[in-house]
């Protein structure tokens, strides 16, 4: 029987001192027919000439290729353009700073292709900060097979772009037009909420993926506590956006979006009056 194809679409925007190693990691990838969409949004760094400088080697290793240019609009817009070219049964995503372990692709589909009755999967990962490696960051109640859709909700979990695959069937009936909501908070919540409304999250008990950390990603830059209080704002926005693609019942959704808010307000405050102690 012939292998499922997958589909792995990477929005990019000025990350030119990681990507050699990113694409490194795609070429060790064990699973084929494997599709790599490269989408540059709007990058001035010369990001994407490192594409075309590896991508002999990405066709040499039996990777399809696609090269995609977007104004810079953030990665939600750029996944868009992804999402409209994208054609293998199985979808999946990732950062241009993320390194991939040779197994990431493989382990995932297997388990799908396992669990029939799941639509989603997810496995384990590892910090890279200054230079120091932290193994498994999947905390005890992550690692079952699970609804975890109220945890990405309440922000309980983590949503690491090169740790979940899904089947493209299931993206597709939450979004018939390929087209994910336009936020700065990313794409991951847009990608995962929905079909996490649908069907389980199944679970690879293994670190295939390394989660980088350093001053100036989009997740761990500093800010300010009004602009903590700003993103939260934001973040809740998204999630209103959101709820039509749910599978859901509207006022416990909306219940635990006054709830997200709530908790993420008092850990901003109360982060704030510690810093005064101190």
């Amino acid at each position: 029987m012939e292998s499922k194809k997958v589909s792995l679409i990477s929005p990019v925007w000025n990350s030119k001192e990681y990507i050699k190693e990113f694409l490194d990691s795609i070429k060790r990838q064990t699973y084929r027919p494997l599709q790599f969409i490269f989408v540059n949004d709007g990058s001035s760094d010369g990001s994407e000439q490192v594409f075309f400088d590896e991508e002999e080697g990405l066709i040499g290793a039996g990777i399809e290729t696609i090269y995609l240019s977007c104004p810079h609009l953030g990665q939600a817009a750029a996944m868009n353009a992804g999402l409209k070219v994208f054609d293998g049964e199985y979808l999946t995503w990732a950062d241009s700073d993320d390194i991939l372990d040779e197994r990431n692709i493989e382990a995932k589909v297997n388990y799908l292709e396992n669990h029939p009755e799941i639509a989603m999967v997810r496995n384990d990962a590892r910090h890279l900060e200054n230079g120091l490696l932290t193994e498994g960051i999947a905390l005890k109640e992550d690692r079952i097979t699970q609804k975890i859709f109220e945890n990405l909700i309440l922000c309980k979990t983590y949503v690491y772009a090169g740790c979940y695959m899904v089947k493209s069937e299931f993206f597709e009936k939450c979004y018939p037009k390929r087209c994910i909501p336009l936020s700065s908070e990313g794409q991951n919540l847009q990608m995962l909420l929905p079909i996490s409304s649908r069907t389980e999250c199944g679970f690879v008990n293994e670190v295939l993926m390394t989660y980088r950390i350093y001053e100036g990603s989009h997740s761990h830059t500093k800010r300010s506590m009004t602009d903590y209080l700003k993103r939260i704002d934001n973040f809740s926005k998204l999630l209103e956006e959101l709820m039509p693609y749910c599978d859901c019942d509207e006022d416990d959704y909306r219940k635990k979006i006054e709830e997200y808010r709530n908790i993420s307000r008092k850990l901003v405050f109360d982060s704030v009056i510690q810093r005064f102690r101190q």
